[in-house]
């Protein structure tokens, strides 16, 4: 299997933006300090790559810069009150030079922002900030200590906005390289934890960065990756599966609200779905949920819990397509929407990006819809769009049986029979593939078993951990998302499985410097 890995095609290298959160887990952690709420705002305008996370640096508005610069300075506060960052400090004026304690602080502290060893122009340059600073701190403070942190907070604030610090680059070792290489161990590790963390190495993987054994011995790679989906699951649920999935729009809500319930309940599932090797069907059929009693009375369950959130075996709910936190945010706060339910199923767990319509298509639809009859059920509806052309029967084909397999979800999420403002009974029986079913566990249990469901976990996976457009239909990506998709004794892999396939696989640790991204 590993031997497979090895002869899958090096993908093309990287430059990507650290985005916001990227950016204060990465100050949090050169801090050492969990930052205060106040800091845990948004100010990138974030856009999707592939569904995740994209952020243009090169197309910042005046309200972004501000934003940054404000949160760069309340950084700077907290970095030069810290006994973590400051380790050293002058005491007289004869110790204001930047040898050696000013160098012993600026430069351990830039490296790890910069997730490599600094050049000798970046060592000179943040040596000449932090001289600069000493020079018009001395205009206006005498206390040698006062002095020497502004001298420091300037050198500091170099780093934090340094483009080396905003952005990853897998760099070719010279201007006119166009080959494959394989990583250093210093850029593997940082693939490794941002895409396991969504920050800056921790002290382990960073030892093994600085002493080159994650990149010269496969079993160091083996054993930090095992160890980063031990250790670090919950915080790789939240990122990769949060931003799949949209239930991180949740994070933020308040303890002991229904949303932020529905946002702990959906990456705990998916965390054990990780930390316990099930295969990939548990995302969407897992068999158990996190229940307490607010949201176990919400799912209108018969049972009795503690406010606790207590994993509970039950086939009703657990998986994504039947968590509270996707269906409300799949549907508007006033009704649900098949054509939209089915269509994010597509793209999200099939990979079928559906384009919206052109004008004259768009056209034919409204005469379709003008011409349904008042009163008409959701399901005689939906014909309608399928009759409005071949164009509209492609892909409603695929779309409108997902969406109604999931109308027996209403717009929070709660099961329903009938709709609360026509009294219609909910028709929730379709065909799939020439496959008929009567309820979304049915649906469910068609979608799990789907070779496209399996292929977009992987790609899904891919596109995440390396930033990097997969093509499903060239060669090289076939054969990539066909191996991490390879069965396991007959049954289809775990999560884990692909994970770890991934990152020791020639495709994650090798870039090709003439392919395009």
């Amino acid at each position: 299997m590993a031997a497979a890995g090895q002869q899958l095609a090096a993908g093309p290298a990287i430059t990507r933006n650290l985005s916001n959160r990227e950016y204060l887990n990465a100050a949090s952690a050169l801090l050492g300090e969990r930052l205060p709420a106040d800091l845990q705002k948004s100010w990138t305008p974030t856009t999707q790559f592939s569904g995740f996370d994209a952020v243009p640096w090169n197309n910042l508005d005046t309200k972004a810069i501000r934003d940054i610069t404000e949160t760069v300075e309340a950084l700077l506060d907290r970095a030069v009150a810290s006994p973590k960052v400051v380790t050293c400090a002058a005491a007289t004026a004869a110790e204001l030079a930047y040898d050696p304690c000013a160098r012993s602080i600026v430069e351990p502290f830039a490296r790890r922002a910069y997730g490599r060893p600094l050049a000798q122009a970046e060592s000179t340059a943040l040596a000449a900030r932090y001289d600069a600073g000493i020079t018009l701190a001395k205009t206006s403070l005498t206390a040698p200590r006062a002095i020497f942190l502004d001298g420091l907070r300037s050198a500091l604030g170099t780093v934090l906005l340094a483009p080396q610090f905003m952005t990853r680059v897998e760099a070719p070792p010279s201007p006119e390289f166009t080959g494959v290489r394989d990583l250093d161990a210093y850029e593997l590790a940082n693939r490794l934890s941002f895409m396991f963390t969504a920050s800056l190495p921790d002290d382990e993987l960073w030892a093994k960065a600085v002493d080159g054994s994650l990149a010269k011995d496969p079993a160091v790679l083996r054993a930090q990756t095992d160890r980063l989906l031990d250790t670090k699951t919950d915080a790789f649920v939240q990122s990769f599966m949060g931003q799949w999935f949209d239930f991180r729009a949740y994070d933020g809500a308040a303890p002991g609200t229904l949303e932020h319930t529905m946002w702990e309940e959906s990456w705990r599932v998916m965390a054990d779905v990780v930390r316990e090797g099930l295969p990939v069907t548990a995302l969407v059929r897992p068999g158990f949920t996190y229940l307490n009693q607010d949201l176990a009375t919400h799912y209108s369950l018969d049972a009795k819990l503690s406010p606790t959130l207590t994993r509970v075996a039950t086939l009703e709910r657990g998986g994504v397509l039947q968590q509270g936190s996707w269906l409300t945010l799949s549907a508007t706060p006033l009704k649900t929407s098949p054509i939209h339910r089915g269509r994010l199923v597509q793209d999200r767990l099939l990979c079928k990006a559906i384009p919206p319509p052109d004008s004259a298509l768009f056209e034919q639809i409204k005469k379709a819809a003008d011409a349904i009859p008042a009163g008409a059920s959701v399901k005689e509806r939906l014909e309608s769009h399928r009759n409005a052309g071949p164009a509209c029967a492609g892909c409603h084909e695929y779309m409108d049986p997902i969406g109604l397999g999931l109308e027996g979800f209403d717009m929070r999420g709660r099961l329903r029979d009938a709709y609360a403002d026509t009294g219609k009974p909910v028709e929730s029986a379709s065909t799939l593939l020439g496959r008929p079913f009567a309820r979304f566990e049915e649906l469910n249990g068609m979608l799990a078993e789907l070779p496209d469901y399996h292929r977009c976990v992987a790609e899904k996976l891919t596109v995440y951990s390396t930033r990097r457009i997969v093509d499903a239909s060239a060669n090289a990506d076939k054969d990539l998302l066909a191996y991490l998709t390879l069965p396991v004794e007959g049954k289809p892999p775990s999560l884990r499985a692909m994970i770890t396939r991934l990152v020791m696989s020639k495709a994650f640790r090798s870039v090709n410097h003439g392919a395009s991204k």
